[in-house]
């Protein structure tokens, strides 16, 4: 039987009710307190039976009655509330048997029971009986929903409580209730649990649950007492988890053994748990785990601190275990760590392909060595096995990886012939083109511009060395697309790739249909600059000019084919005048990408002169290109003065270009003549085409126009003559003889000069005093002195013979 209410003023419309004239009587109240009891029964409430306001009754037959009763109880919140009873009543012999059929609450106008409004101010009311079913099903829904959150609390009393009447047939529970919690702590707790229509229905809305004790902090770890605890399963959960985020299927889970918490503050807990893992390799190992929990608006908040494995000492024997399961992915990992750490040592660019075997060993410490069998690809294409050996300390921590070995396994088959490489692009193949782009710097330098392998070839010489044969697109200087053949040699040492350059040829092109001047993108490459240097130099070595390279400001190539090109260079060379001049040089370069032979074909002068009529003083006469000028003033010399000139050096000169292929040069020269004297002399030289023509030698006089002094000297100084052999001297003496045999009528015959000197007179005149031998008609020889006055030394030479006498007489 349901619960139902009922509004007053309802009454039956076909059943004729007749009202009972004396409510009071003994009957009407045993149905009445009947109607209660049976009530309580079936519901399990508690009312309590307490007075009948009015009733009627209807008479269904001759023996069998309906009671409609309105009867004030007492529920368990000692609220005094009007009940309308039905009861149906029969007499089969004399006997009465009477059956509750429905017991309806009776509502006030605005169908409640109590107050209509909320109250302004929540006014409690303390429950008179806490153990009614009610409030105990009330406490147990304020800790169960609390629960959701994962708490754990478990029901252990309540101990005090309230109610509001919050109007409109609600109610509000403010309960004191003892609960344990996960840790097996003893605690106080408030609960608020607002019951919507709560003489129906009874909606129950769960609104706060709060600690009620003054949480005293009590330092130190405290074992869990359980903890398979409902309370830690979120925990244990959050455990599992980041178990996962760290470790992957690397571990899995087995038991939570041991447990204790450490009271941080009143709203912060840290856990610590020891737990039982299977690890990939079948090892049962032990972890602590290190939890701190916050709360934060009741909602509880973890953090990860530590999870630490708790190492196992060192076994007694060590030895190979075969791991169970090589494709987990931590073997994968190490698997391809090691192909990793040997591309990196020895950068073969090795491609993992899988793990086939492996075997591990427990070193304690939590390190363990691993010896894997694995497959990978080669650069080549080749999939090969190999061993690898690693060694991680501290595994489930910092793990730290050591690749100790690395080596090849299993026979090789050496195939003699060249084998295509299929792929181009490895990363394994990347050191062996940084080591050809290496060579290429190293012999061509910037004249090669890199572009791509585009086909190659490997001949596996022994199981540790191969030949390379590449083919290379490279742009070089001139803009052209050329390939090459590089070969190149690899030899293993050590687990090291040696390589070595075998050789570096051009794959030569066929000869361009159309020859033609092509312009050059960039003079200023070096090998545009050493041809322009080459043609320079080359041009001074034929002709002596002593030009200086300036610069190249423009060129041109043409490809003749099968590796020969002939290049055109505009370029600027200061010639040794200091003239900065443009000239046109022809080079052709056969072999030029191997062995480079550069033959000088035309080296011309190019573009207009403007001749400045004007003596223009030469910046520097020692440049290479004077030092033919030298040798044409030393033979000149020589022709005109014989020995009795000595060039000793030019200190300044000049200019005059007469016309754009021929010049005139002035110099002063100084000169140490068979007296020893240091002599100026101007020189003018005519110059066309490189061909020297002698103008003038000119003797520069002091102010007075005189070489040595102006004036005759007071003293007579004679001054020794150093070497008699020069031809002036042959000559003076030669001359002082044969005025002497004229004016004498002697025929002496000159023998030689055996001494002389000499003094300067002024004015460009010099005496002499020579001591010559002679031979008489009878072939005596005699000693004279000859004195010879020689006016106008350095231009006219006018001799005349002062004295000749006879010394010595011998017989």
């Amino acid at each position: 039987m349901s619960v139902a209410v009922k509004v007053c003023g309802q009454v039956p419309g076909v059943e004729k009710w007749i009202k009972i004239p004396d409510v009071s009587s003994h009957c009407v109240q045993e149905v009445a307190k009947l109607a209660v009891e049976q009530f309580n029964v079936q519901h399990g409430h508690s009312l309590k039976y307490e007075s009948i306001h009015e009733g009627w009754f209807c008479e269904l037959g001759q023996n069998n009655l309906k009671y409609r009763l309105h009867i004030r109880a007492i529920d368990f919140l000692q609220r005094s509330l009007l009940y309308e009873a039905l009861v149906f009543e029969e007499k089969p012999k004399l006997e009465r048997i009477r059956k509750l059929i429905s017991f309806l609450y009776i509502l006030n106008c605005g169908h409640y029971v109590g107050p209509v409004d909320p109250p302004k101010v929540e006014k409690w009311i303390k429950i008179p009986d806490l153990r009614v079913p009610f409030v105990l099903e009330v406490s147990k829904f304020a800790i169960d929903w609390y629960n959701k959150s994962g708490e754990g609390l478990k029901y252990v009393e309540i101990y005090d409580g309230w109610y509001a009447e919050m109007g409109q047939d609600n109610i509000k529970f403010r309960l004191h209730v003892k609960a344990k919690d996960c840790l097996g702590r003893l605690r106080n707790y408030e609960a608020i649990v607002l019951v919507k229509h709560f003489l129906s229905k009874k909606i129950k809305i769960f609104e706060s649950f709060k600690l009620l004790d003054q949480v005293k902090v009590v330092p130190g770890w405290n074992q869990i007492p359980d903890v398979k605890d409902l309370g830690l399963q979120v925990v244990i959960k959050f455990i599992l988890e980041h178990i996962k985020i760290k470790f992957g299927d690397s571990l899995k889970f087995e038991i939570i053994y041991e447990g204790w918490y450490f009271e941080l503050c009143p709203n912060s807990l840290k856990y610590r748990f020891h737990v039982k893992v299977i690890d990939f390799l079948g090892r049962s190992l032990k972890f602590e785990v290190v939890i701190i929990e916050e709360r934060r608006d009741h909602v509880r908040i973890w953090k990860l601190d530590s999870i630490v494995l708790i190492v196992a000492p060192a076994p007694q024997e060590k030895k190979w275990i075969k791991i169970p399961n090589v494709q987990v992915p931590l073997v994968q990992e190490l698997a391809k760590f090691a192909v990793d750490e040997h591309n990196n040592k020895s950068g073969e660019g090795l491609k993992y392909v899988e793990v086939y075997d492996g075997w591990f060993m427990d070193l304690g410490q939590d390190n363990i060595k691993f010896r894997l069998h694995l497959k990978a690809k080669d650069w080549l294409g080749r999939i090969r096995s190999y061993e690898a050996v690693v060694l991680v300390e501290h595994f489930w921590s910092k793990r730290i990886k050591i690749l100790e070995s690395f080596k090849f396994c299993g026979p090789v088959v050496v195939e003699p012939k060249w084998i295509q490489i299929p792929c181009l692009k490895e990363p394994g193949f990347q050191v062996v083109i940084k080591f050809i782009l290496e060579q290429i710097k190293i012999k061509f330098g910037d004249s090669l511009k890199f572009e791509i392998i585009y086909e190659g070839w490997y001949f596996e010489l022994c199981p540790n060395s191969l030949k390379y044969r590449f083919h290379v697109k490279v742009i070089d200087f001139l803009g052209r697309s050329l390939k090459f053949e590089v070969v190149i040699i690899e030899e293993r040492r050590d687990h090291v790739r040696i390589w070595k350059l075998d050789s570096i040829v051009l794959i030569v092109s066929h000869e361009p249909q159309e020859k033609k001047w092509i312009k050059i993108p960039n003079v200023q490459v070096p090998l545009v600059q050493e041809l322009a240097k080459f043609a320079v130099d080359e041009h001074n070595n034929k002709s002596g000019e002593g030009l200086k390279y300036v610069e190249v400001y423009d060129g041109w190539f043409m490809d003749l084919g099968q590796d020969n090109i002939k290049f055109r260079f505009h370029l600027k060379a200061k010639d040794w005048l200091g003239r900065v001049r443009s000239y046109e040089a022809v080079v052709l370069v056969e072999h030029f990408w191997s062995k480079r032979i550069k033959i000088l074909e035309s080296f011309k002068f190019c573009g207009g002169v403007v001749v400045e009529p004007k003596w223009i003083q030469i910046p520097n006469l020692k440049e290479p290109g004077f030092q033919v000028v030298i040798k044409f003033i030393v033979e000149q010399l020589k022709i005109i003065f014989g020995d009795c000139l000595k060039f000793d050096s030019i200190y300044e000169g000049w200019y005059f270009e007469l016309c754009p292929i021929s010049l005139k040069f002035r110099l002063h020269i100084k000169a140490i003549d068979f007296l020893g004297r240091c002599l100026n002399y101007e020189i003018i030289i005519v110059e066309e085409k490189r061909i020297f023509k002698l103008e003038s030698i000119i003797v520069i006089l002091s102010p007075g126009h005189c070489v040595g002094p102006v004036d005759p000297p007071k003293v007579e100084k004679w001054i020794k003559i150093s070497n008699l052999q020069f031809s002036f001297v042959q000559e003076v003496s030669k001359f002082a003889l044969d005025d002497f045999n004229v004016k004498s009528g002697d025929s002496l015959k000159y023998d030689g000069v055996y001494d002389g000197w000499y003094m300067e007179m002024g004015q460009d005149n010099i005496k002499f005093r020579i001591h010559l031998k002679a031979k008489d008609c009878l072939s005596r020889v005699h000693h004279y002195e000859a004195y010879v006055y020689v006016k106008q030394f350095l231009s006219k030479r006018i001799k005349i013979v002062e004295s000749f006498k006879l010394i010595e007489r011998k017989c």
